[in-house]
């Protein structure tokens, strides 16, 4: 499922984040279920390209992101700016 981020997670450029291959802006989130094991995309784009980055949130931004879910709290900016375990780009 698509989840888009707020105009305020916009507005306060919640949807961006450094990566080593350049500045990451992000449109929407996709993902089914949130628990430790998620596998998230993130459709956007680097540097001005169309990208898809598939990513999994190290163990403690997947205990914050769940906490926020259980209180019915959460922003896609936290799961977005969460520190990541690994990533992949996929053009």
């Amino acid at each position: 499922m698509r989840h888009n981020f707020s105009s305020g997670e916009i507005l306060h450029r919640e949807n961006i984040k450094e990566l080593d291959e350049g500045v990451l802006v992000a449109d929407c989130l996709v993902y089914d279920k949130i628990d430790a094991e998620t596998e998230y995309i993130c459709v956007g784009k680097i540097n001005e390209k169309n990208v898809n980055v598939k990513f999994k949130l190290d163990s403690f931004g997947a205990e914050r992101v769940l906490f926020k879910n259980s209180l019915n709290i959460l922003m896609q900016s936290d799961i977005f700016k969460a520190k990541w375990a690994k990533y992949r780009i996929e053009e």
